[in-house]
């Protein structure tokens, strides 16, 4: 049976050919014209490949021996194959010999469940060769041969191999020497099957034919080391031989992996082990088995350790498998680099070492110092739109800057309205690195976010623009100089809001630690907080920043100077991590767990509104004038990123930034002349042909912008005003 095998293999090799090629006449006899054309063969195709289930595509004929002898029967298998590659059930097929005189088969037999029919060729008293061959529905298989030996057919087989142990990845050739019954040497063309008993150590060559008796097949091994049993059959006489295999010296060493690299100190919750691998190669750049590595670690002394126990903590031996020797490094009670070196010994008598990268032993938890937040989209146009979405990440480190000892810590994240956040079980990955996904969401406040009481810098903003003075009560503070001292203002009217009205906080909090500075003040440098050592102290209590002023506020007291500003804050939402019913701030010494947190700041704006601080201009020959711009949203905002400014002239030439596209940024204030900065155009239209003695010339100066939101149609504004250009 394992010459059927052996044909099976073969046979697969020419039966996916025949199938392919009727599939791929099929699918090229649709190709070629146009759109309508293209239909058509879609339609053709489909109904093809249905019909193919069911149609003979190719057959497929094996012998269970492909040489007998005289007056001895052979099964033969054939399979009724369909263009898929599937078998037939229920085909009749006709099998024929081309030389009835060496014998018969049976004439007919139909396919079963799984494609496959069994017919019997019974061989004559003459030796010699026929061919076989299935036929069925217009298709025949590929001819069968079976020899009918004479009389001195195969009946011992002895074996050879030289040589009889090699090295992994050499060769040995063996040897058959094939008699008949009487001791006598087979004729020639005897075929002889070689076999690897198991192919693992290795391969041969699958089949030779006799000369005088004898036939050889060159056995190659792999790179396992171990003994290879070579099964060798002719006729019905079988034997077998061993070839031993031995590994080859070891000649090279390198570092392959380290599974975690920073681990966690041992006791803090995170992954406080890592697995190295090195890797082993032979002579002949294979893997080499069997071979012992040894494995020296340098720490930073804190109770670490290799391998599975801490008896010998320094200094392991393994051997490899496959060319890999692995160990596992365990934490310490340290922080610190730890480096492992591999040692192997080649067969001349040297030693060969490699190394680890350096492996941190980190702190653990997260560190104030490292916490950090970041967002894709930092402006979003939710004053008009509902939805727009914007991810949000929580970067996290230890107190050393690692952040890989980070994965699974919880992050939490809560917004003020203007935003809703999905913050369902958000864990740091491996990166340290926790996302949550935010979307606008306008809630019953009119502003996108808290109505906050205006600062100072807002209202002379304001005013400023106006051409007015800010007279809320008692002294105002004069129009800021550094502003444009606009005689009449950009005129009315202008937005309503101020610009921290529209800016949403987003709360981002997580368990750790407060920063200190390991040795100050005198004490030991040893990667742990001692007393004494200078720290960041930091508020018990996250808070939400509504009037984004870094101060809690109770919602009674306004933090501001109510000589120029009046109202209170609203109060600001808080975790009370102390569980006491009241926000609590810096207690004044070094916390290794609490809640620290940062607040992220988005600004949530609407559509464009544009105003210009005069109605006309006239520049005159050879001369120029100056208009100022305002573009912002109804709080004196900048646009969503990527909306698009456009200013031009239709007359004379006009300088300034008159092509812009709005960055990703939640820029605002800090003061009244920086803000307008953010927000105001100031563009010069010059006379472009000075000396003309022609006549004025009327003259359009145009802005159009471009609001841009993600998801939505853009909406497009222009504007303009007109003056001459002499």
């Amino acid at each position: 049976m394992k010459k059927a095998f052996n044909n099976w293999i073969w046979l697969s090799f020419a039966i996916m050919g025949v199938v392919l090629f009727a599939a791929g006449c099929g699918s090229s006899g649709g190709g070629g014209g146009g759109a309508a054309t293209a239909t058509t063969t879609t339609t053709t195709t489909t109904t093809t490949q249905t019909e193919a289930e069911s149609n003979l595509a190719a057959i497929g004929l094996v012998a269970s021996q492909s040489s007998i002898n005289p007056n001895e029967s052979t099964t033969l298998e054939a399979m009724a194959y369909n263009a898929s590659g599937n078998g037939i059930s229920g085909q009749e097929l006709v099998f024929t010999v081309d030389d009835p005189t060496l014998g018969y088969v049976t004439e007919t037999a139909t396919t079963g469940a799984d494609g496959t029919a069994q017919v019997t060729f019974t061989a004559r008293s003459n030796p010699g060769t026929v061919n076989i061959t299935a036929i069925g529905g217009g298709v025949s298989s590929l001819p069968r041969a079976i020899t009918i030996l004479d009389q001195t057919s195969p009946a011992n087989i002895a074996l050879s191999v030289n040589p009889s142990s090699i090295n992994a990845t050499k060769t040995a050739t063996v040897t058959a020497t094939v008699t008949d019954s009487g001791g006598s040497p087979v004729d020639n063309g005897t075929t002889v099957y070689f076999e690897v008993e198991n192919s693992t150590y290795g391969t041969i060559t699958p089949s030779a034919v006799t000369n005088t008796g004898v036939a050889s097949a060159t056995f190659t091994a792999s790179s396992n080391p171990g003994t290879a049993t070579i099964n060798v059959s002719s006729g019905s006489a079988t034997a077998s031989i061993d070839i031993t295999i031995s590994p080859v010296a070891a000649a090279s060493i390198e570092f392959l992996s380290v599974s975690q690299n920073p681990v966690a100190i041992r006791g803090s919750g995170g992954v406080e082990y890592s697995v190295i691998e090195f890797y082993v190669k032979d002579i002949n750049g294979n893997p080499a088995q069997d071979v012992d590595v040894l494995f020296t670690m340098t720490g930073p002394g804190g109770s670490e350790y290799i391998e599975d126990d801490d008896a010998t903590p320094y200094v392991q031996t393994v051997g490899t498998t496959n060319g890999i020797a692995k160990i596992t490094l365990h934490s310490g009670y340290e922080p610190g680099p730890v480096t492992i070196s591999a040692s192997i010994t080649t067969a001349g008598g040297s030693t060969i070492t490699a190394n680890t990268p350096v492996i941190s032993i980190g702190g653990g938890v997260p560190s104030d110092k490292w916490l950090t937040v970041s967002a894709t989209k930092l402006n979003l146009g939710g004053l008009v739109f509902v939805g727009l979405e914007t991810d949000i990440t929580a970067w996290l480190a230890d107190r050393f800057g690692n952040y890989n000892v980070l994965d699974g810590y919880a992050v939490s994240f809560e917004s003020e309205v203007g935003l809703a956040i999905d913050s369902n079980n958000v864990t740091a990955d491996k990166y340290g690195a926790a996302t949550v996904t935010a979307r606008t969401q306008k809630g019953t406040s009119p502003v996108g976010a808290e109505d906050v009481v205006p600062e100072d810098w807002e209202c002379e903003l304001i005013y400023s623009l106006s051409g007015g003075a800010y007279t809320p009560g008692g002294t105002p503070p004069a129009v800021n100089p550094a502003i444009t001292d606009y005689s009449a203002g950009y005129g009315n009217p202008l937005p309503t809001g101020h610009p921290r009205n529209g800016v949403c906080v987003v709360m981002v909090h997580t368990k750790g630690e407060e920063h200190f500075y390991d040795g100050s003040n005198g004490c030991a440098h040893d990667g742990q907080y001692n007393t004494g050592e200078d720290f960041t102290d930091t508020a018990d209590d996250p808070f939400r920043d509504y009037d984004d002023d870094g101060l809690w506020d109770n919602g009674t007291t306004s933090t501001l100077d109510t000589t120029y500003t009046a109202g209170v804050n609203p109060f600001e939402d808080y975790v009370d991590a102390a569980g006491n019913n009241s926000w609590d701030g810096v207690n004044g010494i070094w916390d290794s767990d609490k809640q620290l947190f940062r607040n992220a700041y988005f600004l949530i704006t609407g559509p464009p509104i544009i105003r210009f601080d005069v109605s006309t201009f006239t520049v005159p020959d050879g001369g120029s004038a100056s208009v100022n711009i305002l573009i912002c949203d109804e709080n004196y905002n900048l646009l969503t990123p990527g909306s698009t400014v456009s200013i031009t002239v239709d007359a004379g030439k006009v300088y300034g930034p008159v092509d812009f596209t709005y960055p990703n940024t939640n820029a605002y204030g800090p003061d009244a002349e920086t803000h307008l900065s953010l927000i105001e155009f100031p563009v010069t239209i010059a006379d472009d042909d000075p000396g003309d003695t022609d006549d004025a010339e009327n003259c359009e100066l145009k802005v159009e912008v471009v609001w841009k939101n993600e998801g939505h149609d853009d909406i497009t504004k222009s504007v303009f005003i007109h003056g001459t250009v002499d």
